[in-house]
């Protein structure tokens, strides 16, 4: 456990450096912006780096490695997702498994550190939300190349706020060659159109569990991807939900002003709309925590933003509040996990 506690310790340091830089009225404000963008560029590679060196460290890891080292056909060469296969294959040539773990990490962390500096309104607590909740960085350790397509879809948003839907569908399609489920963030451009009442949103959102029932019981006595649905103990799908409910609940109390922040009310709605698909498929953990992740995900720039709202003195309080709250998350879910305890790197082989 140890790794995870110097990660996390780094990069509050540098959170706490920055805002230092902050309070040093000796600096000019250029000077300052440049500071702080240095610093959160050295905590983005340190997460990369923990990501990228890692060993046998994650459910899926050692399927992905023993398709690199011993030339196996699984589901990650057979699925047609070619930039899989593409990275694999490099990998497989050079006969250096590592490097395509190292270049998902890079891929995902530069593109959710893209999307944090551009609408993030405090991207240091954007990072921290980011590596801490348990569905988002640590679960990249697993559903490797899905993080991946995820991360990119993520930075095709900017092209849904702009409503361009040529150049977002072509990052789908891109983000579908790392991993098939990402076709599915073809919904979300949806979200810059929705005008939904905050009662009927309510009322929709209550109903879910029923929808979710009806639908479940479809998938299973009528199609062949009845084993997406089985019902699942995964901790981090479980108790997860709670945290995202209670984002959407005070996010809803929050939804006028959000409403008057164009970018800011279609990230609660593509938020809302992950929430939605975790809700009808909260049992059926595989199906619904992976699915919701499209929308999910930006939690990482609703909740800073919405903290935006408070007065200073409630917004710093609240801050720390949500810190200290998303580091036990992160260090609840690292002692809960058995697959991320011990933390091997690529040098302990040597």
């Amino acid at each position: 456990m140890f790794p995870y506690i110097i990660l996390i310790a780094l990069v509050l340091i540098l959170y706490v450096l920055s805002q230092g830089s902050v309070l040093n009225n000796n600096q000019s404000p250029t000077r300052e912006k440049c500071t702080n963008k240095h610093l959160l560029t050295i905590g983005y590679i340190f997460v990369t780096i923990f990501s990228a060196i890692r060993y046998d460290v994650g459910w899926d890891y050692m399927q992905y490695y023993n398709t690199i080292v011993y030339g196996l056909n699984t589901n990650m060469m057979s699925n047609n997702e070619y930039l899989t296969i593409f990275l694999i294959n490099i990998s497989r040539n050079l006969n250096f498994p590592f490097l395509y773990f190292a270049l998902n990490s890079a891929i995902s962390v530069y593109f959710i550190a893209k999307v944090i500096n551009r609408y993030s309104k405090n991207p240091w607590l954007s990072l921290l939300i980011y590596i801490c909740f348990p569905l988002f960085y640590l679960n990249s350790f697993s559903v490797i190349r899905m993080f991946t397509a995820l991360a990119i879809t993520t930075y095709a948003f900017r092209y849904v706020l702009e409503k361009k839907l040529f150049k977002y569908s072509l990052c789908i399609i891109l983000a579908s060659m790392f991993h098939a489920s990402a076709l599915f963030s073809l919904v979300l451009y949806l979200s810059s159109y929705i005008r939904v009442k905050t009662s009927t949103l309510t009322i929709i959102v209550m109903a879910l569990p029923l929808i979710s029932n009806i639908i479940n019981s479809i998938v299973i006595n009528y199609t062949r991807y009845g084993v997406y649905t089985n019902q699942t103990r995964v901790q981090e799908g479980t108790r997860a939900i709670v945290v995202i409910l209670v984002i959407f609940i005070i996010s809803m109390l929050l939804r006028k002003r959000i409403s008057k922040d164009y970018n800011l009310n279609i990230i609660f709605n593509s938020y809302t709309i992950g929430l939605m698909i975790y809700l009808m498929f909260l049992r059926q953990g595989t199906m619904g925590h992976r699915l919701s992740l499209y929308g999910t995900i930006f939690m990482i720039i609703l909740v800073p933003n919405m903290l935006a709202y408070f007065h200073i003195k409630s917004r710093i309080i609240l801050t720390y509040g949500l810190v200290c709250a998303y580091i036990f998350m992160y260090l609840w879910t690292i002692m809960n996990g058995a697959t991320y305890i011990p933390y091997n790197t690529v040098f302990d082989l040597v």
